[in-house]
């Protein structure tokens, strides 16, 4: 199963130099309208905890505005961190046609009024992995940002190591300030499709056994269930009953 708070991003390779030499600049408008939301999630924050410890249940008004707020720090963090070149949206809500988004699973029907808490002697260890990745992802960052305005572009390691390090920072939020739900983060966050194999079933296609020539893939009977023709065959034309000595009985 899918963590409920999941950092999606899409990979441009091609960047404008001029955009990200100007990055820090152009980002404090969005920094400023951060710190207003942020504020106001101060005191959300504080009601859903009390929400949920008398209760047990979050209160969809609440969750809304939660998820807002952590939507529109990720779509600035993650401008600012240089995964993309478009401006985000100063306001809240859902923005699917922005290259970073979070995607927030409905509320749980209850949660452990326990676990909500304790909730910050619980996350004491997973902000701890989350501060030391960012100081990872910082590293990253300078490093990228000298590369895009020497060479215009933005190699895929640079950026899969920033949306690996920031997604869990992303996820450690919505655990430990949104209190979206009661499961620990995970360090990875796979794809929740059950149309499609674990990342981990069967080997790669290119993949070969040491000491064995490379192997067609199987087809027909043996390479899965058998195929349907692709047009019915004719029914045989009848036959005429046998005649003569052997295609009949002997005579009496």
């Amino acid at each position: 199963m899918a963590y409920p708070v999941s950092y999606r991003t899409e990979y441009i390779e091609k960047r404008s130099r001029l955009s990200v030499f100007f990055r820090w600049a152009m980002a404090i408008p969005v920094a400023l309208a951060l710190v207003f939301w942020a504020v106001i999630g101060i005191f959300t924050m504080v009601a859903t905890w009390f929400a949920l410890v008398f209760t047990g249940r979050y209160p969809p008004a609440l969750y809304a505005f939660n998820s807002n707020v952590l939507r529109a720090a990720a779509r600035f963090t993650g401008y600012l961190y240089l995964q993309t070149d478009k401006f985000p949206p100063l306001g809240l809500g859902e923005h699917p046609e922005y290259p970073i988004d979070v995607v927030i699973a409905p509320a749980q029907e209850k949660y452990s009024r326990l676990k909500v808490f304790f909730r910050a002697l619980l996350a004491i260890p997973i902000y701890i992995v989350s501060a030391a990745f960012g100081y990872a992802v910082g590293a990253v960052v300078v490093a990228a940002w000298f590369v895009i305005v020497l060479l215009g572009r933005l190699p895929y390691g640079m950026f899969e190591a920033i949306d690996f390090l920031y997604g869990f920072t992303v996820r450690y939020y919505g655990y430990a300030f949104g209190m979206f739900t009661d499961r620990y983060p995970t360090f990875t966050d796979p794809p929740d499709d059950p149309q499609l194999p674990p990342g981990s079933w069967g080997p790669p296609p290119e993949y070969v056994q040491p000491g064995y020539p490379p192997q067609e893939p199987l087809t027909a009977t043996y390479g899965g269930p058998p195929q349907p023709p692709a047009y019915p065959e004719p029914p045989p034309p009848p036959q005429e009953p046998p005649t003569g000595p052997y295609g009949g009985p002997p005579p009496g």
